[in-house]
């Protein structure tokens, strides 16, 4: 039953029970010695509980546009682009939600894609990030 359950998607043993009682499932034969089984792990690890993810962002988004931006570095990536870039980085407003994503080849990098994200910020929406 066990290697059954692990075998179809970790299905419940009742199911799995019932599929051979129907003759769904054509080959097998259950041992009635193990037509029981323990417990599995890995549905235990599933079923446990986690936080809700809750409806409403605690603190609120900010106001205006760029008072909050959010970035994260990523990479080494394990296929390039055909540029040769294997990193990135992305800007997201908080306000907005508004992400500029920059492709990159190495880590240090970073600095010139915030200076690029910042002056971008400066000639279309005549603002500047205050916390970043």
């Amino acid at each position: 039953m066990e290697e059954m359950h692990q075998r179809l998607a970790h299905l419940a043993p009742s199911t799995i029970q019932e599929m051979l009682d129907k003759g769904m499932v054509e080959g097998v034969k259950l041992d009635p010695n193990n037509s029981s089984m323990g417990q599995c792990e890995s549905c235990e690890y599933v079923k446990a509980t986690r936080k809700p993810i809750g409806k409403e962002r605690d603190p609120k988004h900010c106001k205006k546009l760029s008072d909050e931006v959010h970035t994260d570095l990523w990479g080494p990536s394990p296929v390039q682009t055909p540029g040769g870039k294997s990193y990135y980085v992305s800007f997201t407003d908080d306000h907005t939600r508004y992400t500029c994503l920059y492709l990159q080849s190495a880590k240090s990098e970073m600095f010139e894609s915030y200076k690029t994200y910042e002056a971008w910020l400066q000639t279309q929406h005549d603002t500047q990030v205050k916390c970043l």
